[in-house]
């Protein structure tokens, strides 16, 4: 274990109080318990910590811009009121959003049925020309899974000439589409120019 706590040191980053000694604070408001948390580790040092916070609307937005370079992908919201209630989210992620016209490349269709997008092929064209996979976009209403389906058709093609021609020993699963047209998606930010995660349809 001492090996191993020197290889890989952890640290402990403490942003709510739930219970203190025998004392239950999951019906106390956020605020309160927070306070509380202040106060228990005023004089913590590494490799406690805790986490930092604001009520001030402009140092929020400092932080927000501020450390999206670090890697992270937003800040959480809090209400100062909220009880702690298990299994249940109660707070707000504000994340980072990028945009980008993607090339829409292809469907899967949607497990209740072979007349309803579930996916939609998202790709992007590189500088060599080839047209790169950045992902997929599948949350839509069952209704406009269907309308997709139907505004699709005249643009389904095959593998033959398609960009993505590797693609055809999914053709069951995959259907191609004319890959000239795009598509305007929303997704938080990303390392990688290539990918679009956890994206949205604009």
């Amino acid at each position: 274990m001492k090996l191993l706590a020197a290889r890989t040191p952890a640290s402990f980053v403490a942003f709510d109080l739930l219970a203190l000694d025998d004392e239950d604070f999951t019906g106390r408001p956020f605020l309160e318990r927070r306070g509380v948390l202040e106060q228990v580790l005023a004089n913590s040092a590494a490799p406690v910590h805790l986490t930092a916070a604001t009520r001030d609307r402009a140092t929020a937005g400092q932080w927000f811009r501020q450390f999206e370079g670090a890697g992270l992908d937003g800040i959480v919201a809090k209400p100062l009121d909220g009880r702690y209630q298990q299994d249940k989210r109660v707070m707000f992620k504000v994340k980072h959003e990028r945009t980008a016209d993607c090339v829409l490349a292809g469907y899967r269709v949607h497990t209740s049925g072979p007349d309803r997008i579930g996916s939609l092929l998202l790709g992007l064209y590189a500088d060599d020309g080839s047209l790169a996979n950045v992902g997929v976009v599948g949350a839509f209403p069952m209704a406009r899974r269907k309308e997709l389906f139907e505004e699709l058709q005249p643009l389904v093609t095959d593998f033959e000439n398609h960009p993505w021609a590797w693609a055809n020993q999914e053709e069951g699963t995959r259907t191609p589409r004319n890959a000239r047209a795009a598509a305007g998606v929303a997704g938080r930010t990303c390392p990688s120019p290539r990918c679009v995660p956890n994206g949205c349809w604009k």
